[in-house]
Formats: structure tokens, C-alpha cells, sequence
């Protein structure tokens, strides 16, 4: 019997004999021993850092409520006990360098792993020392753990994540930038003014457009020399905060339109 051009006899005997030779199944059993045999001290290294963040006992309990959705309840009732003796542990800032030890050897094992299961399948004789391969392994591992860092601080703080613009633009610009998204994303307006293509008549469109949408906006900029500023260069000195004035420093035109807008009460 052919299929796509191979005899399926043939194909599934050789791919049966190549499967024995590289030792496919042992090469899997090693990478799943020790990508599990790397968790716990990843989660020694990882967890003990949570006491050292804000409050501890409310990341943990976030962090728990996410992993119980997805691990099954056996799992999730071991996990959860080893992470609470950790990170309430009297001395868990100290288990962060043993922690670290442990998983870097542990978790670059399994790229290692992976290494010489490649070179194995493409009958490649690798001649590089081994410090060299344990060094690759641990960079890649380290990459690895940056990507799974990140996605787990938007997994626990996709909440207080905002997406900052600058509209320094014309106010037909506006929906596109502000209304569209602000129906979907947490906005804030970061800067804006009279500067580019913005003028004061986009400015006075653009308040009540962030109004409508309760998205917060952020003028910019009290620095005296960096336009659009709202207050005025009064200092010879290079700082531009003259003290002689008493820190009653005038405003410039764009300081004047801005405190009398938030002078006045939103509607």
C-alpha cells in the first residue's frame, strides 16, 4: 500500500527500527523526569520572591485561583500546599539562592536533554565540551523563564495593566485612538498639547471625548523647556524654576487653557 509516495509497511518498519535506535522513549522519559523534577525548585527559587512583593498573601491567593482552574485536584492540593510552606516560611528569603541552584541545574538538564536527543535524530556527532552545552542550555532556560515570568505577571496583573496613549494628533483622530479602543482596553492619556498637528481646538474636542469614555488624561508638561510647557521660562540659570520668584511661577498660554478646564467641574 502507498501513500503520499511511501510504502506504509516500509515507512512504519523504519520509522519502528530509527525509533528504537535513538531511543526515542528514553530520551522522552529523561526530558519529562526532569522537567518535573525541576518544578519544585523553580517554585523554591520563585515563590520566596512573593514574600518579598507587596502582600504576599494576596499574589499567592491570585496566583492559586488562576492554577486551580487549570491543574487537577490532586495536583492542585499538592501544589498549593508546598507553595504556602514556602512562601509563609519564616526564612523564605533565604531559600532563594539554595532554589536557584537547584533549578538552574535541574531546569538546564532538560535542555541538555534536548541537545543531544536532536543530535541523535540528525546522527550529528556534537564535539563541544560539556560546559559549553550546560552554558547554552542554562541561556535558553533563562529565556524561557523571562517568557513564562511575563505571562504570568499579565496572568496576575492583566487587571492594573493599562494601555497608555500620546494623541498628539487632530481630533478627527480621536475615535480611532481613544473612543474605539476604551471599549475594549483600559486607557490612559499619558501626554498631550499643542504640539505637532495638535492645536488648542483639538485640545478642548479631546476633553470631553475622554470624558465619554472615563478615560484619565495627563497633560503634558511642567518641564519649562520642553515643549508644550505650561509653565513659563523665568530663570537665566539654565534651571528654568526661578526661586526668586517664590515658586509662583506664570503660566504659559497652554497653562492658562488647561487650569481653567480643570477648574471647572466635569458634567
Amino acid at each position: 500500500m502507498v501513500f503520499l509516495g511511501y510504502r506504509v509497511g516500509e515507512l512504519a518498519k523504519s520509522t519502528i527500527k530509527e525509533t528504537r535506535d535513538d531511543n526515542v522513549l528514553g530520551i522522552a522519559a529523561q526530558v519529562a523526569y526532569n522537567f518535573f523534577f525541576s518544578i519544585f525548585p523553580l517554585l523554591l527559587f520563585l515563590a520566596p520572591i512573593l514574600s518579598l512583593l507587596g502582600d504576599k498573601r494576596q499574589i499567592v491567593s491570585e496566583l492559586l485561583g488562576r492554577l486551580s482552574q487549570a491543574l487537577p485536584t490532586e495536583a492542585f492540593t499538592l501544589f498549593s500546599k508546598v507553595l504556602t510552606d514556602i512562601v509563609f516560611a519564616k526564612n523564605a528569603p533565604g531559600l532563594i539562592s539554595l532554589g536557584a541552584l537547584l533549578a538552574a541545574w535541574s531546569g538546564s538538564n532538560i535542555f541538555t536533554t534536548f541537545i543531544d536527543a536532536l543530535d541523535t535524530a540528525y546522527d550529528v556527532k556534537d564535539d563541544r565540551p560539556w560546559w559549553k552545552k550546560r552554558l547554552l542550555a542554562l541561556a535558553v532556560m533563562g529565556g524561557w523563564i523571562l517568557i513564562i515570568t511575563l505571562v504570568t505577571a499579565i496572568l496576575l496583573a492583566g487587571d492594573h495593566i493599562v494601555y497608555e496613549v500620546h494623541p498628539y494628533n487632530q481630533q478627527q483622530d480621536f475615535d480611532r485612538l481613544i473612543t474605539q479602543p476604551a471599549m475594549h482596553l483600559p486607557i490612559i492619556i499619558g501626554e498631550y498639547g499643542p504640539a505637532g498637528v495638535m492645536t488648542n481646538a483639538d485640545i478642548q474636542a479631546l476633553w470631553p471625548v475622554a470624558q465619554a469614555a472615563e478615560v484619565p488624561y495627563i497633560a503634558w508638561v511642567f518641564h519649562q523647556r520642553c515643549p508644550p510647557s505650561m509653565l513659563q521660562d523665568t530663570a537665566s540659570d539654565g534651571c528654568g524654576l526661578d526661586a526668586a520668584t517664590g515658586y509662583n511661577f506664570p503660566r504659559t498660554a497652554w497653562g492658562d487653557l488647561l487650569h481653567d478646564h480643570l477648574a471647572t467641574p466635569w458634567p
